[in-house]
C-alpha cells in the first residue's frame, strides 16, 4: 500500500510539471532577449552613482551585453532624468513633520542606432511614507536611505521589465 501511495504521489507530480510547462508559463526574466536587444549602450548622466552601477549590473545578469559606445550597439537606453523627491504628508500638532513621503522619478527612452527614439520618454517612479520621530532623527534618516535603495531596486526593476517588454520596437533598430 505504501509503494502504491509514492507511485502516485510520483506520477501526480509528473503531471503537475509536465502541464505547467506545457501551458507556455515561464518564470519571469527567464525568457531570452532577442538577439538585437542583447548589445546594449547605456547613456546616464552620473556613470557611478548607485543607480548607474545597479542598472549595469542588472542588464548584465539578463544577458545584455554592455558598449563603451554608442555607435558599438544597436540599442541605446538613455536615462535623461532621475529626480528624488521629499515633502511633509502630515504634522503633528506641534506643526513639525510626522510624515514624508519619499518620491523618486526616472525619465528614459529607447533609441536605435541613427538616434531615432523607438520606445520613451517615459517615466517610472515609486513612492514611500514613512514616519518622522523627532526625537530619533539618526534612525530617521537611516530609515530614508534604507526606503529610497527599496525604491531604486523597485525602480531597475521596471526598466528591465520594460526594456524586455520593448521588443516589438528593437526590430526597428537594425
Amino acid at each position: 500500500m505504501h509503494q502504491l501511495q509514492k507511485k502516485i504521489i510520483t506520477l501526480l507530480v509528473l503531471a503537475g510539471t509536465l502541464s505547467i510547462s506545457a501551458c507556455g508559463w515561464h518564470l519571469r526574466g527567464s525568457e531570452p532577449l532577442p538577439e538585437e536587444m542583447q548589445t546594449l549602450y547605456l547613456s546616464i548622466a552620473n556613470e557611478n552613482s548607485d543607480l548607474s552601477r545597479s542598472l549595469k549590473r542588472s542588464l548584465k545578469t539578463l544577458g545584455v551585453t554592455l558598449t563603451e559606445k554608442s555607435a558599438d550597439a544597436p540599442l541605446t537606453l538613455a536615462i535623461t532624468n532621475v529626480d528624488n523627491q521629499r515633502r511633509t504628508v502630515s504634522t503633528s500638532s506641534r506643526g513639525k513633520a510626522a510624515e514624508y513621503e519619499l518620491t523618486t522619478f526616472i525619465t528614459y527612452e529607447l533609441k536605435n542606432k541613427q538616434g531615432e527614439t523607438l520606445f520613451g520618454p517615459d517615466t517610472v517612479s515609486a513612492e514611500k511614507i514613512y514616519l518622522f520621530d523627532p526625537n530619533q532623527v539618526v534612525s530617521a534618516f537611516e530609515e530614508e536611505q534604507l526606503l529610497r535603495q527599496e525604491m531604486q531596486r523597485d525602480l531597475i526593476q521596471q526598466l528591465i521589465r520594460r526594456y524586455q517588454a520593448s521588443r516589438t520596437a528593437a526590430p526597428e533598430a537594425s
